[in-house]
C-alpha cells in the first residue's frame, strides 16, 4: 500500500484453508515527498488537502437560481472525478529504496522473489465517471464507445490499455452509468519501477498488478456478500436456524451496503444497491480524527441527499478508534449488519489484536488477495491494473527461454532427421524388393549347396590373405621410426626460429634426446610442444650480452605401421574384394550386388 506518508506492505502465503499474512512491513517515505507532493497540488487540486472551514457546505432556503440542478455540499465533493494531469510537470516522488528495503528483507526470511501487488489511494490515478445514453435495444455501451467518450471529456492523455470502467448503477433509464478508472501521467508506482529498472544494481520485482484503494474494498465486499449468501443456503438446505440478518437466497441483488473508510486525509464512502456501486464520494473535511457522532452524521446526510433507503450492510474501517466507530454505526444503523472491513481479509497468525490494524494493512491484504492462486471469488474484483506492461513479469506455463528455444530446435532437427531416414530405408526397402522380384529363374534352380561351398572357399582365401598381411605389419611395425624422427624433428626446428640443435641420439630402444641451444625460453618450449616431447632442463646462459638458453628435450618414438605398408595393404585388400566379385559374377551369372544381397 502505497500513501503520500509511508509504504506499508504485507507476506501472504497461501495455505491450505486460508492465506496468512507472515510478515508486515512499515517504511516511512523520504522527506523530499512533501515538497514533491506539495507541488503536485498547486498543479492538481484534488492532491491539495482542503483546509478551509466556512466553504465546508452551504445549506439553501427556498427558491434557487440553479433550478435544482447544483449538487449538495458540492464544496464538499466538487473535483473528485480526478482532475486533469495534462499541467503536472512535477517529478513524481518514488519509493524505490524503501520498497527495496522490504525486498530484501523478505529475501533474507527465505522469500527469494515473491509476487509483488500495488495498490495506491485517490491522489495516484484518476477516476471520471460517464453517462452513455441508451440507443437502441438498451445494449450496454461497449469498451470502444466508452474509451472515445473518456477521451472527449478528459483533456488528458490516456492509456487505453490501462483503463477499467466499473459499472454504476442507472439512476434514469435513459442513460448508463460507468466510473473511468485510470492512471495519472506520472504517478509513484511507475515511476518507482523506472528508477529501480535504470539502476542495474538493483534487482527488478516480479511485478503482478497495480490496483487502487476503492475497487479493492468493492471486491472484499462483493465477496463477503457472496460468502455469507452461499452460508444462509446452505443453513436453509440443512435446516438450520440462520442468522435473521442473513439475506434469503435471490434477495441479494436488492440490498444496500455502505462502506466506509476513515482515514487521516479524508474518508471514503461508496454506496451499493447488491454488487453494484451506486455512489462513490471522499469527504475530505471529515478524518478519523473526528469524533465517530461527527462521521455518522455526515453520513447520514449524504442518505438523505441521494435518497438511498434502508441500509442492509455496513463495512467500516478506520485508522484510528475503529472499535467506536463500529459501535457509533451499529446505534445510527440498529437495522443495518455492522462489520469490519478487516474481518474479510486475509489476517497473521493467531487474527488481530484490538486495534492492531489499519487502512494500509487491509488494503495491502486485499490486493494480494488478487494473485493468490485458489482463492474463491476471484471475479468478484475489478480488473482494474495501473502498471505499465514492460514492468510486468508475467509467468506463462511454461517459460521460454534459452534453454527452452534449444531443447525445441533440437527436437525439431531429431524429427525431421529421423523422418527422413525413415522415409529413405523405406524407399530402399522397396528397391531391394523390386530387385528381388527381377532376379532370373534359373538363378531359383541353381544348387545352394555348391552355391555356399563356392561362398566359403573365397571367405578362406580372403582369411588368409589377411593373416599374411597381419604377419607382414607385425614384422614392419617400427622398421621406419628412426628416420620418422629425423624427419619430425627437422621439421619442428624449420618451424620454430632462433633455435638450434647440437645433438640427436637415442636412448634405449623408443626414445631420442635432443639437444641445442635458444636465445628465447618461449622458443624452447614451443619446440617441446611441437615434438611432443618432455622437456628435462633448461639452463641460462650471457654470451657476448646476449640470453641464451641450454635444453635437453626427450621425444617417445612411437612404433607405427610405414605408410608405403598401408597403402600396400589397402591396394591388396581392394583387388581381393574385386577377385571375389568377379569369380561370384562368372559362377552366377548375376551382377555382384544382386548375388550378395
Amino acid at each position: 500500500m502505497v500513501t503520500s506518508r509511508s509504504v506499508e506492505a504485507v507476506l501472504l502465503q497461501p495455505t491450505d484453508e486460508a492465506p496468512v499474512i507472515l510478515r508486515r512491513f512499515t517504511r516511512q517515505r523520504g522527506d523530499e515527498l512533501g515538497t514533491k507532493m506539495g507541488a503536485a497540488a498547486s498543479h492538481h487540486p484534488d492532491l491539495a488537502e482542503d483546509t478551509t472551514v466556512d466553504d465546508d457546505f452551504t445549506i439553501q432556503f427556498g427558491g434557487s437560481q440553479s433550478g435544482g440542478t447544483e449538487l449538495f455540499l458540492s464544496a464538499e465533493f466538487a473535483g473528485l472525478e480526478g482532475g486533469d494531469d495534462t499541467s503536472a510537470t512535477h517529478e513524481p516522488a518514488t519509493f524505490d529504496l524503501e520498497l527495496t528495503d522490504i525486498l530484501a528483507e523478505c529475501r533474507d526470511a527465505g522469500y527469494a522473489d515473491p509476487g509483488v501487488a500495488f495498490v495506491v489511494s485517490a491522489p495516484e490515478y484518476n477516476q471520471l465517471e460517464l453517462r452513455v445514453p441508451v440507443e437502441g435495444k438498451k445494449r450496454r455501451p461497449d469498451r470502444s464507445r466508452l474509451l472515445k467518450l473518456l477521451t472527449q471529456q478528459h483533456e488528458g492523455t490516456v492509456d487505453e490499455d490501462r483503463v477499467t470502467f466499473v459499472a454504476l448503477t442507472n439512476l434514469d433509464e435513459s442513460e448508463y452509468r460507468f466510473l473511468a478508472i485510470f492512471p495519472r501521467a506520472n504517478d509513484s508506482v511507475n515511476a518507482t519501477l523506472a528508477a529501480m529498472r535504470a539502476l542495474k544494481d538493483r534487482r527488478m520485482p516480479a511485478v503482478r498488478l497495480q490496483d487502487t484503494e476503492m475497487t479493492l474494498y468493492l471486491g472484499v465486499v462483493r465477496r463477503a456478500l457472496r460468502l455469507r449468501t452461499e452460508m444462509a443456503e446452505i443453513a436453509i438446505d440443512g435446516g438450520e436456524a440462520s442468522d435473521e440478518s442473513a439475506p434469503e437466497p435471490g434477495a441479494s441483488a436488492g440490498r444496500t451496503s455502505l462502506i466506509v473508510r476513515a482515514g487521516v486525509d479524508d474518508t471514503l464512502v461508496v454506496f451499493m444497491r447488491g454488487e453494484t456501486p451506486m455512489y462513490i464520494e471522499r469527504l475530505r473535511s471529515v478524518s478519523s480524527l473526528d469524533a465517530p457522532e461527527t462521521i455518522c452524521s455526515r453520513i447520514l446526510l449524504q442518505q438523505d441527499e441521494y435518497g438511498i433507503g434502508e441500509i442492509h450492510h455496513v463495512f467500516v474501517m478506520s485508522t484510528d478508534r475503529e472499535r467506536d466507530l463500529v459501535e457509533s454505526f451499529q446505534m445510527f444503523f440498529p437495522d443495518a449488519r455492522v462489520d469490519r472491513l478487516s474481518d474479510h481479509v486475509p489476517s497473521p497468525e493467531g487474527g488481530y489484536s484490538g486495534e492492531d490494524v489499519g487502512r494500509n494493512t487491509v488494503a495491502a491484504s486485499a490486493v494480494a488477495m488478487r494473485i493468490v492462486p485458489g482463492l474463491r471469488h476471484l471475479d468478484a474484483f475489478e480488473p482494474v491494473n495501473l502498471v505499465l506492461h514492460k514492468y510486468t513479469r508475467r509467468a506463462p506455463k511454461l517459460p521460454f527461454t534459452w534453454h527452452v528455444a534449444v531443447m525445441s530446435l533440437l527436437l525439431f532437427v531429431s524429427v525431421a532427421f529421423f523422418g527422413f531416414r525413415f522415409a529413405s530405408q523405406q524407399y530402399q526397402i522397396a528397391e531391394y524388393e523390386q530387385r528381388i522380384r527381377d532376379f532370373p529363374t534359373h538363378v531359383d534352380t541353381r544348387d545352394a549347396q555348391a552355391l555356399q561351398a563356392r561362398i566359403d572357399s573365397l571367405r578362406g582365401t580372403s582369411q588368409r590373405y589377411l593373416h599374411a598381411l597381419n604377419v607382414l605389419d607385425t614384422l614392419m611395425v617400427g622398421s621406419d621410426r628412426w628416420s620418422r624422427a629425423l624427419e619430425e624433428t627437422a621439421a619442428g626446428t624449420s618451424n620454430v626460429r632462433g633455435i638450434w640443435v647440437e645433438s640427436w641420439r637415442p636412448i634405449g630402444a623408443d626414445r631420442v634426446r635432443l639437444t641445442g641451444n635458444s636465445t628465447s625460453r618461449d622458443r624452447v618450449v614451443r619446440l617441446a610442444e611441437t615434438l611432443d616431447g618432455h622437456l628435462e632442463s633448461l639452463t641460462f646462459s650471457d654470451i657476448r650480452e646476449m640470453q641464451v638458453y641450454g635444453f635437453v628435450i626427450d621425444i617417445q618414438l612411437e612404433d607405427l605401421l610405414p605408410e608405403a605398408a598401408v597403402y600396400l595393404r589397402e591396394r591388396a585388400l581392394v583387388a581381393a574384394e574385386q577377385e571375389a566379385a568377379a569369380n561370384a559374377q562368372a559362377y552366377t551369372g548375376t551382377p555382384v550386388s544382386q548375388t550378395s544381397h
